[in-house]
């Protein structure tokens, strides 16, 4: 079975703004998620209405309590999806690298 699937950055980010992933999270009823940097300074439990996803010189992380899904945002220049949000039907329409 596959869990992951990753995207190319801008291709990710010219087809999921903020506004769409918001927007699909707020379809799951998600109001809050986590934010875990990689260097540990930044670690957030945050409002799904001020996320902005992006490699910001640190990788990154999101995810709700609930566990069903996860962004990855690598130095790579790839964004990488799991569980519900891998299989979102818009994710699915995307060509991965």
């Amino acid at each position: 079975m596959k869990c992951l699937r990753a995207f190319e950055r801008e291709a990710f980010h010219k087809n999921f703004s903020p506004e769409t992933l918001q927007e699909i999270l707020k379809g799951w009823e998600v109001e809050r998620l986590y934010e875990l940097r990689e260097f540990g300074d930044e670690q957030y439990l945050q409002s799904v209405d001020l996320w902005e996803p992006d490699y910001n010189g640190a990788e990154g992380f999101w995810f709700s309590e609930d566990l069903d899904w996860i962004l990855y945002a690598s130095h790579e220049g790839s964004m990488t999806t799991g569980g519900k949000l891998r299989s979102e039907e818009h994710t699915s329409e995307l060509q991965s690298p």
